[in-house]
C-alpha cells in the first residue's frame, strides 16, 4: 500500500488566514482559556420530546443513548400514515437500552438471521454514540440505514461505539418494514394531503434524518456534515434518498453498501387508475388491494378493517403469497416522495448532489442466488432455460459470460450472474448516474474472504464488509490481516464522512469513478487500485436494462 500523492487545493491565501484563525479560537476554546465555551456533554440530554438519559463508556469518553423516539408511535389511526411529530414525555426518558424492532417476519436465510429480540409496531426509535466531550466539537455524523430487503432487520443490531471513537457521531436507525412501512393502497392515497402511499418507511427515514439535523449538536455532532450510510436495502435506501426532493439538505454525503434502486421501477398507480388484483401486480396500489382482499377485508371503509387486524395477522397475511414479499420491498415512484425512476432522476441531473462513496463484495450471489431462481440451480437444463426466458435477445451472451458446461458448473455460474445484475452492475450504474452533477463518486470493491467455516462456500459474500467498516472484527475468527483491512476501511469512511474524500492515511490514490476510466479501490487481501470491474459483464446487464429488462423476483419466504 503506498500513501497518495500530496495535492494542491489551491487554498487562497486569505482562506487558509481565516482557517488559522478558526483553529486558533477552537485551539483555545480547547484549553478552557473562553470562559463561555459549551458545557462538558452529560449522560443527560434535551431532544426534541424531552429529557433523555444515556450511558457513560470508557470511563466516561464515549456516550450512547439508545431507544431514541424520534416519531410518534405509528400505531392505530396511524398505521400506514406518515410518521408524525414525536409524542413530548415528562420524566426523563431512559435512553440506556435499544427499543425494540418493528414488526418482521422470520428470516428464512439462515447466514442473516440475528438473535431475536423484542418487535413492536411501536419502533420508531434512533441510537447515538458519541466520543465528543462537549456539545460545541460538531463532530461529522453518521447515520446508519439497516438492510435486510426493507422486510427485515433493526438499527440495535450494529454497535456503532468503535466508528464513535475514531472521530465520529454515529447514529442507527429503525424504520417501518414490510407490509407495515411500504403498504400503498388507493384509500390510504385519497386520505393523504399528497394523494400518495406506500413509502411510509423511507419518510420514517427521512424524520430520523430531521431528528438529526434538529438534535445531533447537542451530542458533539455538525448537523452539516451527516453523511448516510447503508448496505443491502440500507444501501437502496440511501440511493432512493438521493432521489427525494424530501430529504434535500438533511445529508451532506452518502455511502451504499451492495444495493441502489437503479433496477426497481414499481409505480405507484398505472396510468388509468389501479389494475385488478391478481397474480401479478402492475402497481404499488394494486398490490395493496391484493393484500386487502387477502385479509378479508370488504366494505367502504377497508383501512378501518385493515387497522383493526393485530400485527400478527398482517404477518400471516403477508407470509401467505411470496407476491407479497417480492413487492413490499420496492420504493413506490409516487411523483412526491420520489418523482421518478432512480435512473431518470440522475439522467436529469435533479439528484441530491453530494458526494459518493458505493460499491460491491467479490461474491455477493453466494447467499442471494438461491432465494433468486432455486429451480434454475438445479440442472444445467434449468439453468440455460431460465436464462433464455428471462433475458431474451440476451440471453446467448449471458451464456457466454457465465457459462456451465455441466450440472455441477450451475451453482457457480448463477452466483456470478446474480453478484453481476444486482450488485457489480447496479453500483455502477449509481456511480455513472452522478456525471449529470458535480459532486464525485468514489467506487470500491470487496473482494477479502472472512474467516470462518462459511469462506469455502461462500466467499467474500453478501454483508461481509459490514464488521470490517464498523471496525468490529476484534475477536476471533478475524486475524490481524482482517483488523489492519477493517482499520483501513473504517478509516476512509470516517475520512469521507468529515471532508467528503475517503484518500488519506495508507491509501494509494483513490480517484473518483468516471464512465471513460471506471476506477475503482480494492479492499482484499491487498489494497489496490483498479479500473474497468468486471466490464464485460456490466455491460451486459447496462444494455438488458437499458432494453427495458426488469429485476429478477426475489423469494424469500
Amino acid at each position: 500500500m503506498t500513501k497518495p500523492n500530496v495535492r494542491d487545493h489551491g487554498v487562497a491565501p486569505a482562506t487558509l488566514a481565516a482557517a488559522l484563525t478558526l483553529v486558533l479560537l477552537s485551539t483555545f476554546t480547547a484549553c478552557g482559556t473562553t470562559p463561555s465555551g459549551p458545557p462538558p456533554l452529560a449522560e443527560e440530554i434535551e431532544v426534541t420530546g424531552g429529557l433523555i438519559r444515556g450511558e457513560a463508556l470508557d470511563d466516561g469518553t464515549l456516550h450512547s443513548f439508545k431507544g431514541i423516539p424520534f416519531s410518534a408511535p405509528p400505531v392505530d389511526d396511524l398505521r400506514w400514515a406518515p410518521p408524525q411529530s414525536v409524542v413530548a414525555w415528562e420524566a426523563t426518558h431512559d435512553a440506556t437500552a435499544f427499543g425494540p424492532a418493528c414488526v418482521q417476519p422470520t428470516l428464512s436465510i439462515e447466514l442473516y438471521a440475528s438473535e431475536e429480540g423484542p418487535e413492536d409496531e411501536d419502533c420508531l426509535t434512533l441510537n447515538v454514540w458519541t466520543a465528543a466531550q462537549n456539545a460545541g466539537e460538531r463532530r461529522p455524523v453518521m447515520v446508519w440505514i439497516h438492510g435486510g430487503a426493507l422486510i427485515y432487520g433493526a438499527g440495535s443490531r450494529y454497535n456503532g461505539a468503535p466508528l464513535a471513537r475514531k472521530g465520529v457521531v454515529v447514529v442507527t436507525i429503525n424504520y417501518r418494514l414490510g407490509p407495515f412501512g411500504f403498504l400503498a393502497h388507493p384509500d390510504l392515497s385519497a386520505a393523504s394531503s399528497d394523494a400518495v402511499s406506500g413509502n411510509q418507511g423511507f419518510l420514517d427515514q427521512i424524520q430520523a434524518l430531521e431528528w438529526v439535523r434538529d438534535n445531533i449538536a447537542a451530542f458533539g455532532g455538525d448537523p452539516e456534515r451527516v453523511t448516510i450510510f447503508g448496505e443491502s436495502a440500507g444501501s437502496l435506501a440511501v440511493s432512493a434518498l438521493m432521489t427525494s426532493p424530501l430529504a434535500a439538505g438533511l445529508f451532506h454525503g452518502a455511502i451504499g453498501q451492495s444495493g441502489s434502486m437503479f433496477a426497481h421501477r414499481m409505480p405507484l398507480r398505472e396510468p388509468d387508475g389501479p389494475s385488478e388484483s391478481g397474480s401479478h401486480y402492475a402497481s404499488a396500489e394494486a398490490l395493496g388491494v391484493g393484500f386487502a382482499e387477502a385479509l378479508g377485508v370488504h366494505g367502504a371503509d377497508p383501512l378501518s378493517a385493515m387497522r383493526d387486524r393485530s400485527a400478527e395477522e398482517v404477518l400471516s397475511i403477508w407470509n401467505s403469497n411470496p407476491a407479497f414479499a417480492d413487492y413490499f420491498s420496492l420504493p413506490a415512484i409516487d411523483g412526491h416522495v420520489f418523482p421518478a425512476t432512480a435512473a431518470e432522476v440522475f439522467a436529469q441531473g435533479l439528484h441530491n448532489d453530494v458526494p459518493l462513496m458505493l460499491g460491491s463484495n467479490a461474491d455477493e450471489g453466494t447467499a442471494i442466488a438461491p432465494a433468486v431462481a432455486p429451480d434454475a440451480m438445479a440442472s444445467l437444463t434449468g439453468y440455460e432455460s431460465w436464462v433464455r426466458a428471462r433475458l431474451g435477445e440476451h440471453a446467448e451472451r449471458a451464456l457466454e459470460l457465465y457459462p456451465a458446461a455441466s450440472d455441477k458448473d450451475v451453482v457457480a455460474a448463477m452466483n456470478d450472474l446474480v453478484c453481476d445484475e444486482m450488485f457489480t452492475w447496479a453500483m455502477q450504474a449509481w456511480a455513472r448516474g452522478t456525471a449529470s452533477g458535480q459532486a464525485p463518486a468514489y467506487l470500491y470493491y470487496f473482494s477479502r474472504v472472512p474467516p470462518g467455516e462459511q469462506s469455502e462456500v461462500l466467499g467474500a459474500y453478501h454483508a461481509a464488509e459490514i464488521p470490517y467498516v464498523f471496525a468490529t472484527v476484534d475477536s476471533a475468527p478475524f486475524t490481524a490481516i482482517d483488523r489492519a483491512l477493517s482499520d483501513a476501511m473504517s478509516d476512509a469512511w470516517v475520512r469521507f464522512a468529515a471532508t467528503g474524500d475517503p484518500n488519506g492515511g495508507d491509501l494509494p490514490e483513490w480517484q473518483p469513478y468516471s464512465a471513460t476510466e471506471e476506477s475503482y479501490l480494492e479492499f482484499g487481501d491487498e489494497i489496490r487500485t483498479g479500473t474497468g470491474l468486471r466490464s464485460d459483464k456490466v455491460a451486459l446487464w447496462q444494455a438488458y436494462y437499458e432494453g427495458g429488462g426488469q429485476p429478477p423476483r426475489i423469494e424469500l419466504q
